[in-house]
């Protein structure tokens, strides 16, 4: 994956290498399945820095790309979403960040900090 990858383009490789469902993208980003399909079926990003509604994504997008710098594979990356985490009151990193948007937020947040300062998960 290239790092100039514009958000759609991230956000379409996500799913597919995380093998995600909208469902469970809906869960997530809080977005409706019907917005979620449109926005997969678009074949450009609309102009500008991030478009309305789409803080989740770009949310989503900055997890999958700091958890890559960890894990190359997404299959690794998936199982640390999925693995109960003491640092998530040993719930599940995914399951934590479909409580609301400021907990995916806090997620993205989490792994920026651990990351950049070389942390271990």
């Amino acid at each position: 994956m290239s790092f100039d990858m514009n958000l759609l383009d991230e956000f379409k490789a996500l799913k597919e290498d995380w093998q995600i469902g909208v469902d469970q993208l809906a869960k997530l980003s809080g977005l409706p399945e019907a917005r979620l399909q449109e926005i997969f079926h678009m074949e450009t990003q609309p102009p500008g820095t991030i478009p309305s509604g789409w803080e989740a994504i770009a949310a989503l997008v900055s997890i999958r790309k700091r958890l890559m710098q960890v894990f190359p594979l997404a299959e690794d990356q998936v199982q640390w979403l999925l693995r109960p985490n003491p640092d998530f009151a040993e719930r599940a990193p995914l399951d934590f960040a479909a409580k609301d948007f400021n907990s995916l937020q806090w997620l993205s947040y989490f792994l920026e900090t651990r990351v950049s300062r070389g942390l271990q998960l």
